[in-house]
């Protein structure tokens, strides 16, 4: 039978009314047994695969403490993957001897059903209910257990398989916590009921009583009143105190109470503020405190219980004697005695708190800011959009830009029309050309703004009509009293749907030129190679000429002679005789001019020769002074120099310096260089030989620029160069010279020779009106 004297002794703890039993309890237990000894399963529970936890409570569903306790196991083990089953033994209201043997037999069907990995109780008659009949009911199944009332382990005492969560209230940590929230509070009169929960909690009291002996705080005990006498003691009370509402459910004539009723009625009459020892009281007129709760109870036993669920042993999962709690406060009387929120524990709970305009208008807000959201992120597609439209835009732009900086950046003239040959497209190079700007041409007849172009325009018709381009080159076409020839080329265009054509205009008369200078320059080499093979000719009778000459003189002069003497004497003459006919007669002096003449003959012969093997040449050491004197006197017996400058008349004053300036060069090629620019600056300088005072002048320096370069400066007295003229004198064609005088390629020919040919460098210093210098820089080769 089960233990009717604990039973009462338990539901002493827990506020309870009282129920009449009717009849029909008493004809209950024939049923059950009758069930039991025909129907009932046998009981086998040990099943490891199965993931059934049962709970017994001791009250019935409905009870806020019992409720709180099934709710805190019921989140512990959620995510477990356990199934919880909860069996409510309702021994808040229902506790004779007739019901609880009635209740076994019930349970021993009821469970027959089912096997069950793990038990865990909440409250002390479920505990004792357990511990009890386990063995009869569940075998030796491990039992958590919570909400049991300052458990002593003397209780435990042989219960291997039981271990949990002891409720006990927490009076220490809040007289600390009245101290830190009222620090003038030199009173703290502590209420606890005389049932039995209450004693054990009036033997707690005295122990911090006697713990604070020594501290300026006093507690002072209320217990074992009626409840008319604990609210004329608690209406005594003086302000400057505070009130630590433990636990009262039972007074001392007997009369239960419900959770709230004795706390309400405490806060209502006490003019001091009022601090709880258990969550059942908060909300009913208590500020807070730390607070002993089902629910942490509840949740604290599942995380035991799944350790044990998980494999450990219950030995190892160590009961908890000292109760679970949390600071919870209530912020009606926070205000009420002004304590600051600040002031509280970091993880206190507050409740009854005013609701936050958010949580008054949650889904208000939610809707809001779901539809601000939705419009945000339309906002942004169209805004993407629209970037993305504008980045293609401005791509579009920048290639057509690009396009169009292609096209104007072209030295061709590109011109495109329509089918009617109204201008569609027109080019930086068109525009230069004509002198109509790209906007003033658009849209106009092409006959009409390049008329040198007007005749194309039956070839345009022709290339849309047909798909295939044409070309014509070397156009010619005069300008300025000018020849020009210009390459034009026509392509049809058709796409899209869009017909019309482009003209590409090529200015093309420096090439002629160039071709024109190559036949000459083939022609020239042709030439050359003649001229030396004349030279190579006229040099060996040369010879002999001067060589006669010379054996004539010595036969008609020297008397010394032998054989000379034995003519003479053969013939009767005397060779004195004969030396002085000669003598009268000037024969001597034209022997010498005529042996003069063939040396100088044979000079010329000799340059010539020099000057036709220059392109073939290899590059040799030479002293560039010679080479310096050998131009200048190629220059004396040039025929167009003498014919119309007289090269003999200009005075040539060199500055050598004595050491000998060997540059490995190309002998010819310097030479030509030379020669290009002392027949320049003959030409130059004749155009002063008006003032008959002026004496035409080349000055020739060479001397060691540095360690590794020779410097060599041919300058003049003539009129100089303008700054435009200076800058321009080395391009190709560029000449200052009258029509069909000059080509234009003697000093950029001179350029490359001396920069490319040489790696050296070549420039000109001049001041208008005062000469002009042409300084070359060689790179010095040692001697």
């Amino acid at each position: 039978m089960f233990d009717f004297n604990r039973c009462n002794r338990l539901v002493d703890s827990r506020p309870a009314k009282p129920h009449k039993w009717h009849i029909y309890w008493k004809m209950c237990p024939v049923g059950v047994y009758f069930l039991i000894a025909f129907g009932a399963p046998s009981l086998v529970h040990s099943d490891a695969g199965n993931r059934d936890v049962l709970l017994l409570n001791s009250y019935h569903k409905g009870n806020q403490w019992g409720d709180e306790v099934t709710r805190g196991i019921e989140d512990g083990l959620a995510t477990s993957g356990y199934e919880l089953h909860v069996e409510y033994l309702d021994t808040k209201r229902q506790f004779t001897p007739e019901y609880i043997d009635l209740l076994i037999g019930l349970l021993k069907y009821k469970h027959g059903l089912h096997k069950y990995r793990l038990i865990l109780t909440s409250d002390d008659n479920a505990f004792d209910f357990a511990t009890q009949y386990a063995k009869e009911l569940y075998r030796d199944l491990p039992i958590v257990f919570c909400g049991t009332n300052y458990l002593s382990p003397k209780r435990l005492h042989g219960l291997t398989h039981v271990t949990g969560v002891n409720e006990t209230g927490e009076i220490e940590k809040n007289v600390a916590l009245i101290q830190r929230l009222f620090p003038d509070v030199r009173r703290i009169t502590v209420i606890v009921d005389n049932t039995t929960t209450g004693q054990l909690l009036q033997k707690e009291v005295r122990r911090v009583a006697k713990k604070l002996h020594a501290s300026p705080i006093q507690l002072e005990l209320i217990t074992d009143v009626s409840v008319d006498a604990l609210i004329q003691r608690v209406e005594k009370i003086p302000k400057g105190d505070a009130i630590l509402f433990a636990f009262f459910f039972r007074d001392k004539i007997g009369k239960y109470f419900n959770h709230e009723y004795v706390p309400a009625l405490v806060a209502r009459h006490a003019q001091v503020p009022v601090f709880g020892a258990w969550r059942f009281s908060l909300g009913y007129g208590i500020i807070g405190g730390y607070l002993t709760g089902g629910y942490y109870q509840g949740a604290t036993a599942a995380s035991m219980a799944k350790k044990i669920l998980n494999g450990a042993l219950v030995s190892m999962v160590k009961p908890l004697w000292k109760s679970p709690t949390r600071p919870a406060f209530d912020y009606r009387e926070l205000k009420r005695w002004r304590v600051s929120q600040n002031a509280l524990p970091k993880d206190a709970e507050i409740i009854h708190a005013p609701q936050s305009f958010y949580a008054k208008y949650k889904r208000l807000i939610w809707t809001v800011v779901t539809a601000f959201v939705f419009l945000v992120f339309v906002l942004v597609g169209v805004f993407y959009g629209m970037l993305r439209a504008r980045r293609a835009e401005r791509r579009l732009r920048e290639l057509r830009n690009y396009l169009t900086s292609v096209i104007d950046s072209m030295s061709s003239i590109l011109i495109s029309v329509d089918t009617q040959g109204r201008i569609t497209g027109w080019n930086a190079a068109a525009a230069v050309a004509t002198g109509v700007s790209s906007v003033d041409a658009m849209g106009r007849s092409l006959d009409e703004v390049f008329v040198r172009l007007a005749g194309e325009m039956a070839r345009i018709k022709e290339v849309i009509q047909t798909g295939q381009a044409q070309m014509e080159t070397k156009r010619l076409y005069v300008e300025n009293d000018t020849n020009h020839f210009e390459d034009i080329t026509v392509f049809p265009i058709v796409a899209d749907g869009i017909e019309g054509a482009v003209l590409r205009v090529d200015e093309i008369t420096q090439r002629v030129k160039m071709e024109e200078l190559m036949v000459q320059t083939e022609k020239m080499m042709s030439v050359g190679g003649l001229a030396a093979g004349m030279a190579h000719e006229i040099n060996n009778p040369l010879a002999g000429i001067l060589q006669n000459a010379q054996v004539i003189r010595n036969r008609l002069q020297d008397e010394t002679i032998p054989a000379n003497i034995a003519a003479a004497q053969s013939l009767g003459i005397s060779l004195n005789v004969i030396t002085h006919y000669i003598a009268q007669r000037d024969i001597y002096q034209m022997l010498d001019k005529l042996i003069e003449s063939g040396r100088r003959a044979s000079e010329i012969v000799t340059n010539m020769l020099g000057l036709a093997r220059m392109n073939i040449e290899a590059d040799q050491l030479c002293d560039i002074t010679e080479l310096l004197d050998e131009s200048v006197a190629l220059c004396r017996v040039d025929y167009n120099l003498k014919k119309k400058y007289d090269f003999k008349q200009i005075i040539i004053r060199t500055e050598y310096e004595q050491n000998i300036l060997s540059v490995r060069c190309n002998p010819g090629k310097i030479k030509q260089v030379f020669i290009n620019i002392l027949k320049n600056g003959a030409e130059a300088m004749w155009e002063k030989k008006t003032n008959p005072a002026f004496a035409p002048t080349f000055y020739l320096r060479a001397f060691t620029a540095d360690e590794s370069h020779v410097r060599i400066e041919i300058a003049d007295n003539g009129p100089g160069l303008t700054e435009e003229k200076r800058k321009r004198v080395f391009e190709p064609f560029f000449t200052s010279k009258a029509v069909d005088e000059g080509t234009g390629l003697g000093l950029s020919v001179s350029y490359f020779i001396i920069t490319e040919n040489h790696r050296g460098e070549m420039f000109v210093e001049s001041i208008a009106g005062e000469g002009a210098t042409f300084v070359i820089v060689l790179p010095q080769t040692p001697s």
